[in-house]
């Protein structure tokens, strides 16, 4: 597939997606779209139609653990019937379209780190992940209630009884989940590219 229309196939996927958390979100009656998950797909779908690579990889340093965790959880509660986290019984009381809506647009992330496994994050890979933190920070503080806690920013806050330790999720997202995470893309990208460089010399 020519790079131009691997790009617009992805863009278009993750409008799809973000159609799909809407959707979710009305008949949920759940018009709260500030999680994370509940954005992303958009976020994706822009980056994906630019082609902005890194900018992929940034975003994907934010998200891919916590949605790893989510669908792992997942599997966990429909082998053994038990709820890592609390959101997997409020999820599992719903209808099977909702469900299988739920889990398809918290997979976004994933998707978009398998599009772009091989291809290695750099520097430039962490300005882009402490742009949008900063910019989900922003966004989360403004506009939602802290005793929600939305994408977990106001949880050291709420943990201390605090209200302005919430800027300490800044560096401890950076720190805990996406210097990890750019690790594990850099890991994954030279993997492939070594077992690439030894296809080609056989």
């Amino acid at each position: 597939m020519k790079r131009r229309d691997f790009y617009f196939w992805g863009g278009i996927l993750f409008l799809l997606l973000q159609v799909v958390a809407i959707t979710r979100n009305v008949f949920s009656s759940y018009l709260y779209f500030f999680w994370f998950c509940d954005f992303v797909p958009l976020v994706y779908a822009i980056v994906f139609f630019l082609k902005k690579d890194q900018a992929i990889k940034g975003m994907v340093n934010i998200g891919l653990f916590p949605q790893v965790i989510y669908l792992f959880s997942f599997v966990i509660k429909i082998a053994f019937g038990v709820s890592i986290v609390n959101e997997m019984d409020v999820l599992f009381a719903r209808s099977a379209f909702l469900i299988f809506a739920t889990v398809l647009f918290h997979s976004a992330t994933i998707f978009a780190f398998f599009f772009t496994y091989k291809r290695a994050p750099n520097m430039k890979t962490l300005y882009y992940s402490f742009f949008w933190l900063v910019a989900i920070f922003v966004v989360t503080s403004l506009f939602t209630k802290p005793e929600d806690s939305i994408n977990y920013v106001f949880i050291v806050s709420n943990f201390l009884g605090i209200d302005n330790l919430s800027f300490l999720w800044i560096p401890l997202t950076f720190l805990l989940v996406i210097l990890p995470t750019q690790g594990l893309q850099y890991l994954v990208s030279r993997y492939f590219k070594r077992e690439s460089r030894k296809k080609a010399e056989v």
